[in-house]
């Protein structure tokens, strides 16, 4: 209960039923990599090697959305969450471009996590502008 009442702001119901949609979202693609049973057909059609890359965007997706979502509670603003997505970018690109060991350099990779942070960008952004309440608590 101490840990409720530090949060300056509670999600309204909405966006915490979208932000666990979204994370389930996440990792359905993701694990639609090996599981073909799960995999969205349309995706296939339109970018064949969508699931090539989809660990990448799942993961700066999830990532980013879950630091930006709690964060968003603990009052940090649309900056602080613009500078956490920026940072990931970054790292996605060091990671696929410059670093060659354990990792088989790969821009596609860094193209598919930066449209995840930027997709992430936007659930945050209604959240700002939308979802949240002060907590009275």
């Amino acid at each position: 209960m101490e840990l409720i009442k530090s949060l300056k702001h509670i999600p309204k119901v909405w966006i915490a039923l979208s932000y666990l949609v979204l994370l389930l979202l996440s990792l359905t693609l993701f694990f639609g990599r090996t599981i073909e049973s799960i995999r969205v057909t349309v995706l296939l059609h339109t970018l064949s090697d969508f699931y090539d890359h989809v660990s990448n965007f799942s993961l700066s997706f999830a990532i980013f959305i879950t630091i930006g979502y709690v964060g968003l509670m603990t009052g940090l603003t649309l900056r602080h969450i613009i500078s956490i997505g920026a940072l990931i970018i970054v790292l996605n690109l060091i990671i696929e471009c410059l670093i060659s060991f354990l990792n088989t350099r790969d821009i596609m990779d860094a193209i598919y996590g930066i449209s995840g942070v930027i997709l992430g960008f936007f659930f945050l952004f209604i959240t700002k502008k939308y979802g949240l309440k002060k907590n009275e608590l």
